[in-house]
């Protein structure tokens, strides 16, 4: 029925259809771009209580102007626990966004890192959230 060339030509696209399959399910990516509910940033995004984007929604070139911009208006001697959670919060993106990740999993992503490098009790989930926020809206 199948010559040998024509069958392994089959079997390599039926491994290279179900390896696609399999990369595109463990990035968490539906059809909308949005990640799946299941996915770390959709669990940190609601366990924050913060709005998560789709993919490639913000420019990534213009989320590192302005989180770059944010970090250089911070003092970076402070003791006040809140701006060392915003340095931490900006750093960490900054190097994400080196590494391509996505600026809408950064932003979301970096405020666990820096709740818990940064763990004091002036940084509540309100004060999360604005700075989140305050970000988000410079996008």
């Amino acid at each position: 029925m199948f010559s040998n060339g024509l069958l392994s030509v089959a079997v390599m696209l039926f491994f290279a259809f179900m390896a696609n399959n399999s990369i595109n399910a463990q990035s968490g990516l539906t059809k909308s771009n949005m990640p799946d509910a299941k996915s770390e940033v959709a669990v940190n995004a609601s366990k924050l209580g913060v709005e998560l984007f789709p993919f490639n929604t913000w420019d990534k070139s213009k989320v590192t102007s302005v989180v770059t911009q944010r970090l250089a208006l911070l003092n970076m001697a402070t003791d006040n626990p809140k701006e060392l959670f915003k340095l931490v919060y900006y750093t960490n993106i900054l190097e994400d966004l080196q590494f391509s990740v996505a600026p809408e999993v950064a932003t979301v992503n970096r405020l666990i890192t820096a709740s818990v490098k940064v763990q004091n009790p002036a940084i509540t989930s309100q004060f999360i959230k604005d700075t989140y926020n305050d970000l988000k809206n410079r996008f």
